[in-house]
């Protein structure tokens, strides 16, 4: 996965963590649908997911932190120190709002905004956030919960955004360049080849969760390949047996997490025996954190393109 280009570049952006420059005048950004203004640049930080923890960190600016969502998801090697170092909050994909709260945020950075904000599950809500002081930030893919209109480029949106916030538009940039070199990279390798059909699993044997368009489509697009699921109504589904096993597809592609990867393929291989993709035993695992959309999706480009179209990597 490249790791020493990851490194290389984690270098030059955390060894100048803590050193950001000041908003000389008022930021203003739109996300989701909101005006936001910032007379200078958030203090007090709260990421309810890793992957908007990783994105600060990516940026160098974990100082600004005050609780991170402590989900257990890891994090690169590289961020993996200061992850560490981090006041890690909340557990079972729940943040308490008395905790929350008490600790006084003025910017609130989530990836799932109805997860992120459930008060039904304890959390603060938006309004109780709001009122507090806080200015809510939503990864621009998953505005609303999931967008199917996403794009693969709401990511350098999101990075340019908070580059333009924080005062640290030129790591933004680098961030931004590392990430649409690979791509590029992989968009060469896979031109002119056939794309590959496939069905993208998330989860369960009965319904079967499978991701539809939007920011996860994206992904397996850029890395040749076409989900059978694309004209779905939603970003992900729960569908029976039945009904995936009418449609045909020359791969599985499992979006893995917890070390699930051979518990489902053993699910999907003797679940779906006359697709293509079992006939072949063609299946391809990759990270979930990959995928969602974050600062290391084109290393899940690439993983993917790797993993679908291996003769374009030999040469």
């Amino acid at each position: 996965m490249n790791t020493t280009r990851l490194v290389s570049l984690s270098f030059i952006l955390l060894a100048s963590m803590g050193a950001h420059a000041q908003n000389p005048s008022p930021v203003k950004v739109n996300n989701c649908g909101q005006a936001l203004t910032f007379a200078q640049a958030p203090q007090r930080v709260i990421t309810t997911y890793s992957v908007t923890t990783e994105l600060m960190l990516r940026l160098g600016l974990g100082d600004r932190i005050v609780g991170a969502a402590n989900f257990g998801e890891a994090m690169p090697a590289d961020l993996q120190t200061a992850y560490t170092k981090l006041n890690r909050i909340g557990a079972n994909y729940r943040l308490p709002k008395e905790i929350t709260l008490s600790l006084r945020p003025d910017f609130v950075f989530d990836n799932q905004p109805n997860s992120a904000y459930d008060g039904k599950k304890g959390n603060a809500t938006q309004a109780e956030l709001r009122a507090a002081g806080a200015q809510l930030y939503t990864l621009t893919a998953k505005c609303g919960g999931g967008r199917v209109g996403a794009k693969f480029e709401d990511i350098y949106t999101d990075l340019n955004n908070l580059g333009r916030i924080f005062g640290v538009e030129s790591r933004a940039r680098a961030v931004v360049a590392d990430m649409s070199k690979t791509v590029a990279g992989v968009r060469a390798r896979v031109a002119g080849r056939p794309p590959v059909r496939v069905m993208m699993y998330s989860d369960g044997e009965g319904p079967v969760g499978v991701y539809g368009p939007g920011p996860y489509d994206n992904v397996l697009k850029l890395a040749g390949a076409v989900n059978v699921f694309g004209d779905l109504k939603d970003i992900y589904a729960q569908l029976s047996v039945e009904e995936i096993a009418v449609r045909d597809f020359d791969a599985f592609v499992i979006l893995s997490a917890e070390g699930n990867e051979k518990q489902a393929m053993d699910f999907l291989l003797r679940t779906f025996p006359n697709s293509k993709a079992a006939k072949n035993k063609r299946v391809v695992a990759v990270a979930y954190e990959l995928v969602n959309p974050g600062v290391r999706s084109h290393l899940g480009v690439e993983r993917l393109a790797r993993g679908l179209h291996p003769e374009a990597f030999r040469r």
